[in-house]
């Protein structure tokens, strides 16, 4: 029986230490492939595998090359924070001798037109970017009365202006339902600060007031597109939708 149960502790052992130099030979690699992955990109080229590399190697970080022990996510992170669309690194990961990064951009998600200055990017995490010749997919526009002008570092977050705030909860509210974006390319700030949306399947407008209860008007005026109350003959001009428990429509003169 002691002799069973030493054989045991032995083995158990002997696993330990293999696992051990297992792990000591896994980080005592050299990466001789590197495998970049851009997620969330799109048809965008903001930031690419090529860039990627290029600002890697710039920092001397690139891991081709370098023992897998050597290479450290935080690193590899601050490299990349240069690029203003870099948004996080969703996995830095190995696979035998080869190294993966999988490299989250930030997404567009408003195209803003200020009554003053350049026009700029809302991304879906609310950053303010300048505009970019790389944004290939479909922005949704806002314009109008948007008084916000672009500034480096800026988030909707710590702007003053409410109505860019509502703005950006609008289109994240539109973005997020397929459906709603299939429709709607357009925000509109009236110059009393509500917003209308344009509705390009109907073509029409849709008066949503201050932007509250969003979910809810966009919600009821589904109900009334789906139900034909307003249909597809473009004969509606205006859609009201500002109320809770009604929606007025306005035919075209």
């Amino acid at each position: 029986m002691k002799l069973k149960r030493l054989f045991g502790l032995l083995l158990c052992v002997a696993v330990v230490v293999l696992v051990v130099l297992a792990g000591i030979r896994f980080h005592n690699r050299t990466c001789d492939e590197v495998e970049i992955i851009i997620s969330d990109k799109g048809t965008n080229s903001m930031m690419t595998m090529q860039s990627v590399e290029k600002m890697l190697k710039a920092a001397d970080v690139y891991p081709l090359g370098k023992m897998v022990k050597n290479i450290h996510r935080d690193d590899i992170e601050k490299a990349l924070q240069k690029d203003i669309w870099f948004h996080k690194l969703n996995n830095l990961s190995s696979k035998g001798s080869k190294v993966i990064l999988n490299v989250a951009v930030k997404v567009p998600l408003v195209q803003v037109f200020p009554e003053s200055g350049a026009p700029y990017i809302i991304t879906a995490d609310g950053y303010l970017l300048p505009l970019s010749p790389d944004i290939h997919d479909k922005v949704i526009v806002a314009n109008g009365h948007i008084l916000t002008q672009y500034a480096p570092k800026l988030k909707v977050s710590t702007v003053k202006d409410n109505t860019l705030k509502r703005i950006y909860k609008v289109a994240n509210a539109i973005h997020n339902n397929e459906i709603y974006f299939s429709q709607y390319s357009q925000i509109f700030v009236a110059p009393d600060n509500q917003l209308q949306l344009y509705n390009n399947i109907f073509q029409h407008t849709a008066l949503i007031g201050y932007g509250d209860d969003i979910d809810t008007k966009l919600a009821n005026l589904q109900i009334v597109y789906s139900k034909g109350i307003v249909y597809m003959d473009h004969s509606y001009s205006q859609v009201d939708a500002r109320f809770a428990k009604r929606i007025y429509a306005t035919r075209k003169q």
